[in-house]
Parts: structure tokens; C-alpha cells; sequence
């Protein structure tokens, strides 16, 4: 019998973690309220059961949006410093949302910290942000797109998701 739980991957661990994850979440709900064309969810549920093994769900820091019962935009967090593994989850989370529920979701990454370019956070995610695969610090509908800067506002963030969820749904 399959296990159903989520993934839930770390716990933000420093007061900077933690203040870009709590406002990521935030803002994703804030913005979400009362809005008809898309739908919030803390969780992105999979529905196939037998290629996920004990996982059936993951919790993106920001949430994720859905238009018309598809996922469509996902929001992540990460902070760290000029060491550290803090990048392993994107991964994971990055590639269940693409192989398992729409490879063409709008996959949006807030970095704050070490984000300078021999870092870890911008070594390891400039592969899955360059060229037909997405964007760094800009927005590409379909896409990965990454934003990095050392310390986020509520505003700049509020901006971002703003424009992403706007561009979404004037297509859909």
C-alpha cells in the first residue's frame, strides 16, 4: 500500500529563509483573494499515483495557481549563502510539476543571499534559466524564470507575481 504524503522538503532555517518563504506565501494568497480567473493552492497534488511512489504532493514556498483546474504558475523561495545545499528541492519539485502535471507551467524562483554569479544558487540554476528553457530576472510565460537579488521587498515581490499571473491569464 502506497504511503500518501507530501513532500515537504526543508524547513527554512535562518531569519532570512524564513522572512522570503513567509513572504512568498503571503503575497501568493493576498494576491490570489477574490481574484475569479485563478485559483491558489498551497499544494500541487499528483494524481498518478503509481509513478510518484510515497509522494503525492509537494509545497512550493509560493504556492501554485490554476486556471480552469490547470496548474498553470508555481512560485519557489530560496535563500542561501555562498555554501550550502539549499538548491536540492527546486529540483525536485521543479521536475514533478514539468513531468507529472503541465510541462509547460510557468515556473517562477525568487533567489535571495549569495545570488552573484559564481555562487551556488546562480551555478546551479543558469542551466534550467538559459536560452529555450527560460529566463534570469525576467519573466518567460511557460517557462522557468528566475529572479536574483540579495534582499527582497514585499513590493518587488508583489510586482513580479503581479505581472505573471496577469500575463497567465490573458492568454488562457
Amino acid at each position: 500500500m502506497s504511503n500518501k504524503r507530501g513532500g515537504k522538503g526543508a524547513v527554512a532555517s535562518t531569519a532570512e529563509s524564513i522572512y522570503l518563504d513567509t513572504l512568498l506565501k503571503e503575497t501568493s494568497q493576498e494576491i490570489s483573494k477574490g481574484n475569479p480567473h485563478y485559483t491558489f493552492s498551497s499544494k500541487v497534488r499528483f494524481d498518478q499515483e503509481d509513478r510518484m511512489g510515497t509522494i503525492n504532493y509537494i509545497l512550493p514556498d509560493g504556492g501554485s495557481f490554476y486556471v480552469g483546474g490547470k496548474l498553470l504558475a508555481v512560485f519557489e523561495a530560496k535563500k542561501q549563502g555562498d555554501k550550502g545545499n539549499a538548491i536540492e528541492r527546486w529540483y525536485k519539485n521543479h521536475n514533478f510539476c514539468r513531468d507529472f502535471v503541465n510541462k509547460d507551467v510557468s515556473y517562477i524562483t525568487f533567489c535571495s543571499g549569495y545570488v552573484k554569479e559564481d555562487g551556488p544558487l546562480y551555478r546551479i540554476l543558469y542551466p534550467y534559466h538559459n536560452g529555450d528553457k527560460g529566463s534570469i530576472n525576467k519573466f518567460t510565460k511557460g517557462k522557468n524564470s528566475v529572479f536574483f537579488k540579495e534582499t527582497w521587498t514585499r513590493e518587488e515581490v508583489v510586482k513580479i507575481m503581479q505581472q505573471v499571473l496577469n500575463e497567465i491569464v490573458e492568454e488562457v
